[in-house]
Parts: structure tokens; C-alpha cells; sequence
């Protein structure tokens, strides 16, 4: 009994003086900024960056190139050289737009 009425005590006062929930909807809107200013003393930078950049793709398409080189027939090597094959040719059909690069692209927007 006094389970009980402890109980009912507890559920009382919750319904009575708990936290009313009230679900109010709302918009937001998220704003791209248009553009980006850096300051002068990061500009000593850009050519690393952008040289980093080119060298990374020239390393990449050198690593898929001695994959393809590489001798194995088994049946795994083979589809994955397939596929390397295919994101070579995407990779060299890019090179312009890899060497039009630009350092602030690297900035997240």
C-alpha cells in the first residue's frame, strides 16, 4: 500500500508540475561565404601548395601505371586492374584541370 500511494504521489506531482513540452518549428538558412581573404603572410605558401597538389597526382598516376606493370594473373589482380585501369584514364584525361589548381581550393566551404 505504501508502494503504492508512493506511486501515485510520484505521478502526481510529475503530470502536475513537470516540463510542458512545446515543439516549435523553425528554418534556418545556412550562408556560404562568397569569398575568402588570407592574409599576406600565408602567401609564401601557395607555391608548395600548389606544387604538393601537382606532385600528388603525378605520384598517384606513377603508382596505378606500376600496378598495372606488376605480374600476377590471379583472378583478383586482374579485376582490380581493370578497375585501376579505368581511373587512369580518368586521371590522365584531368591533368588540365589538375595543373589549373589553385591554393585557396584548398579552403572549406
Amino acid at each position: 500500500m505504501k508502494q503504492f500511494l508512493l506511486a501515485l504521489l510520484f505521478l502526481i506531482s510529475t503530470l502536475s508540475f513537470g516540463q510542458k513540452s512545446e515543439y516549435r518549428t523553425f528554418k534556418m538558412i545556412i550562408v556560404s561565404p562568397d569569398s575568402v581573404t588570407i592574409t599576406e603572410e600565408l602567401n609564401v605558401y601557395v607555391d608548395s601548395i600548389e606544387s604538393a597538389y601537382v606532385k600528388g597526382y603525378y605520384k598517384s598516376i606513377k603508382q596505378m601505371e606500376d600496378f598495372l606493370n606488376w605480374d600476377d594473373n590471379s583472378e583478383e589482380v586482374k579485376k582490380t586492374k581493370k578497375k585501376i585501369e579505368e581511373n587512369l584514364e580518368i586521371a590522365r584525361q584531368s591533368e588540365q584541370e589538375i595543373l589549373r589548381f589553385k591554393y585557396f581550393e584548398t579552403i572549406p566551404s
